[in-house]
This record gives structure tokens, sequence and C-alpha cells, in this order.
């Protein structure tokens, strides 16, 4: 340091900080350039790019070799053969690295087009077609190239005309003429040489040329098919007409036709009716629906339904059973379809005779508000039923009696749970249901009765069950004022003797009541264990307290 910064740094600190640039040089690629665009840049459609005068430089990370012009041979060129209408660039690639060379490519369309070789035949005769055999057509192409074209087009050049000088080659937009002599070769006459496809017609019809040549005869004696004749009163045929007239220039000739009056050839069942199925010795025939289709000699066809009163019907006998022929008849003309008689469906009940009941549940509703009904909802199984499942519908109902041995049941009460099960019935009597049930729990014992209703294909069959003792070992659950009540009968017993109200409590039996109104009975029987159980309510203000 110098001395006179010696002094300053006397008894203190300091830092020298040193700064170094350096560069490291790996010679990897970092890019390519066109650092001179090729001699030719402008294109037609369907040449090849031509990268002669252009020069591509590569540039490395390189002490001393950081710019290398490629050879032509080094880089690749995309996109550079037959070249696209409205082509910008090419693509310049050495290595992984890319350029583009901008570029303009134009349409190479035809801007001339020429006869260089005449045909072999330039002289004709009237109405004689041009002949191009031994002519070349040469076209020229914006890029100076030139193409013989065979597929071109020859206007003009069918059925020559006596003052015709010439015929018109035409390709891609472009025309030439070649000159042409006619001779004059008038028509002399015109012949049907091959008849048409049809001659046979319906009034009405029109004639239909279809398959039919016309020659031509000209005065040098050559003949030739005519294409543009044209035929006069073959629109609407008559009845009465015999031929057609046949016209080309100011010859005519004849085509002879059949026609005949428009006629039934035959009729068919279109679409059969929508019964076709019937019931032995019950039902009667049905057509609604069916459709005859009628054919006529005209090729046309017409839809008249089965019901129509102008078609007649025979063969229908529901008597035996099979399949029988129905025979419609149309203006003489008949067609057949079948339908079938079968066996009237019968409805079949299931098999009740050896039910048994099952009390799965007793439930005893009972209020205090006399105004509210009182009532039982007992849930029923009922076991060993053979039930047919075949039928299409079949209805449930019960009865309860106190006789086991009931006929003639008239007070019978629908069950309305639906029934899945084909072994067995479930379902719950309710006591507000039953019309009969104050005559029914008067007694000892209730019997159950099964009734069911079987319909099958407007058919309805009824059985009824053996009657069914009511039993079960189910306790009977209560209910006061829809509350569950437990140890009714123990309550009663434990109630204070200056609360009681004339209510008796009998060993073995729910409580009864009965002193203030009418007596109303609501209850059910159910033998459990050899023991009868009554359940009679009336007013049970005491045990709501």
């Amino acid at each position: 340091l110098s001395s006179s910064l010696e002094g300053d740094l006397t008894d203190g600190d300091s830092t020298i900080k040193a700064f170094t640039v350096s560069h490291l040089y790996d010679d990897t690629l970092q890019r390519i350039e066109i650092t001179k665009a090729p001699n030719k840049i402008s294109y037609f459609e369907g040449e090849n790019f031509e990268k002669d005068g252009m020069e591509v430089t590569a540039y490395y990370n390189s002490k001393n070799n950081a710019e290398v012009v490629l050879g032509n041979t080094e880089y690749s060129i995309t996109n550079g053969t037959n070249l696209s209408k409205n082509q910008k660039s090419v693509t310049i690639t050495y290595r992984d690295k890319s350029v583009n060379q901008d570029i303009t490519v134009q349409e190479n369309s035809i801007i001339d087009l020429k006869i260089t070789q005449e045909p072999t035949k330039k002289e004709y005769k009237e109405g004689q077609n041009f002949e191009k055999e031994g002519m070349i057509v040469e076209a020229t192409y914006k890029n100076g190239t030139r193409k013989i074209i065979n597929d071109y087009t020859i206007e003009d050049g069918d059925n020559l005309t006596s003052n015709q000088t010439e015929v018109t080659i035409y390709y891609d937009g472009k025309t030439v003429k070649q000159s042409i002599t006619v001779i004059s070769n008038p028509l002399i006459g015109i012949e049907v040489t091959k008849a048409p496809n049809k001659i046979n017609y319906v009034v009405g019809q029109n004639f239909d040329k279809a398959g039919m040549i016309v020659t031509g005869t000209y005065k040098d004696g050559d003949k030739k098919e005519i294409t543009g004749y044209t035929i006069e009163d073959g629109i609407n045929l008559r009845k009465e007409q015999t031929f057609v007239t046949i016209k080309y220039e100011e010859q005519t000739t004849t085509q002879e036709i059949n026609v005949v009056e428009k006629s039934i050839i035959q009729i068919s069942v279109g679409k059969l009716p929508l019964k076709i199925k019937y019931i032995q010795n019950k039902e009667e025939l049905d057509l609604t629906g069916g459709v005859i289709r009628v054919t006529y000699n005209d090729g046309t066809n017409e839809n008249i339904s089965m019901t129509s009163e102008e078609v007649s019907v025979s063969g229908f006998n529901n008597e035996n059973i099979g399949s029988i022929s129905i025979e419609l008849t149309y203006q003489s003309k008949t067609t057949q379809f079948e339908v079938e008689i079968v066996e009237e469906e019968k409805a079949v009940n299931s098999n009740l005779s050896n039910v048994e009941s099952n009390v799965k549940k007793v439930q005893a509703y009972f209020f205090t508000d006399e105004s509210k009904e009182n009532y039982i909802l007992v849930n029923v199984e009922v076991d060993k039923v053979l039930r047919n499942m075949d039928n299409d519908s079949v209805e449930y109902y019960y009865y309860l009696s106190s006789n086991s041995n009931e006929q003639n049941i008239n007070d019978w009460t629908k069950i309305t749970e639906k029934q899945n099960d084909s072994d067995k019935l479930q379902f719950t009597i309710d006591s507000r249901n039953i019309t009969n049930y104050n005559e029914a729990v008067s007694e000892d014992v209730i019997y159950l009765y099964i009734k069911e209703v079987a319909i099958k294909g407007g058919n309805q069959s009824v059985a009824v069950s053996k009657s069914m003792r009511l039993e079960t070992e189910q306790s009977i659950e209560t209910y006061i004022d829809n509350t569950k009540k437990e140890n009714l009968q123990s309550n009663n017993q434990n109630t204070n003797n200056s609360d009681k109200d004339n209510t008796m409590v009998e060993d073995g039996k729910l409580p009864q009541t009965g002193v203030k109104s009418t007596v109303l009975i609501l209850a059910i029987i159910i033998t459990c264990v050899g023991v009868i159980i009554y359940i009679r309510y009336k007013v049970l203000s005491k045990y709501t307290k």
C-alpha cells in the first residue's frame, strides 16, 4: 500500500476485493442462420425447392470456431419437394437446430391451349360425329412447361350440321378451335329398330321410351342412331290409342302400344286385424284394424279397410279349436288370412282345504274420550295355502263368526294388503271394518273364514276356506289414548278403594266396565292355552289418571 494510506489503516480492519471475468467455451451448437438467401425464392406449385446460392451458417459456443458455413450436404430441407400452392417457407435443419427460408408459390395454371397436330379426319357428312383420332392438344403453363392433354372435351361435335365449320376443344377453362368441313347429307327417314321395354299400358299412363332405339337413314345411305327425337301423343294415354308418334327434324315414325282400362290384378292382406285370436263359442269376428292391399295393372296400390262395406267375409266359425282361414273378397278378387280359435281361459282358485290360521299380534285401542271409537287390530297369518299364481287377478276377503259351519256368507270384509307369497296370506283384522263384530264376540270362540275371488280371461271363480279357530299364545298389547299400557290388571287391583267405580276385574280376564252409559262391547275372544280372555271396555278414566 502507498505510504499515504498506511497512516489511515493503522490499527484498523480492511478488506480488498478482486474481480475477474471469464467465459466457458464448450463448442456446443447454439443456432443456425441463413446468411445468404438462395438464388430462387419464387416457385410454381409442383416445383421443387432449389438451394443454389443459399448459405447456411452454424454458430457455436467456441473460442476459435464460433461461426462455420455449412456445406450443401450437411443440412436437410423439409417440405421442399412438390411445393404446394401458397406455401410460405421451407425448413432447413442441421443437427437439432432449424431455420425457415421464406418462399412464394403460385398456382401453375394453363395460359394457352393449342392443337399441335390436326385430326386425321376433317371432312364430314351432315349428321356424323366429330372424330378426334390423330389430333394432339397441348397446354402451356405459367412456368413455361408444356403438356399433351388427352382428357379434354369436344363441344358441338355430335350430329354435325351442314353449315358447321369448326368444333371447340375445351380444357380447364381454355378453348381452341378445330376447323372442319361438313357436306350436306339430309335425313330422309327414321324408324324404330328396337322396340321399347314397355308396350302395354293402362289408361292415363305415359309412354316410356326406355330401351327403344330410333335409327335415322341419310341421303347417302348411311344409318345412325337418333337420340334427340320427340314423342307425340305419349302423355295420358287413351283407351283406344294403339301407337305413339316419334318425330325427328321433319321425319316421323310410329311405335305400336296396347292401352287397357285400369283393373285389379290381385288383393292381399296389407295389415292383419288387431284381433286374430278368439274364444271358442263365445267371440265373434272383429276385423278392426285390418287392411287389404289392392294392386292394379298400372303398378299402383290402394289400401282398403277390411271393415269396408265393399269387402265381403266368409269362413269364420268359432265352434272348433284351432286355426281357420278367413276369406276376404273385394271386386271379385280374394285373399285369406288365419285366425285362431282357443278354449276359454278359466280362473282356477287356490287350494284352501288345508289352511291354518295363526294370530301373530293383538292390539287393543281404547279412548277416554267417548266420542272416539275403540277398536281391536289382529295380525293374522293363514298358512298352508296352495296359491294359484296364474290368474289375471285375485282378491281376498275374510269373515269372523262364532259358527264353525257358516253357509252363504254375505258380509265379507275385503283384505286390502297385497299378497306376494305362494303359500300363505298375511293381513290385519280391524274391528272397525266388521259389520257383525258385536255378534261374533258375544260367543266364547271366534272362527275365521277366507274367500278368494280369482279372475282370468273374463272368467271368475270363487273359493271359500273351511273355518279356522283363532288361537294364539301372544299377549294382548293395550293402548289407552294411543299410549301403550303395561300390567293393566295389576294396576287395577292396586287402585285405592276410594277411587273404585264399580269396575270389576275377574280372574284370568282383562277388566270390564259398565256403569255410566249403554254398554258398547269392543272385544276379541282368543283361546290361549285353554283360557278365554274377554276384552270389554267402556270408560277407562280410572286407568289413565
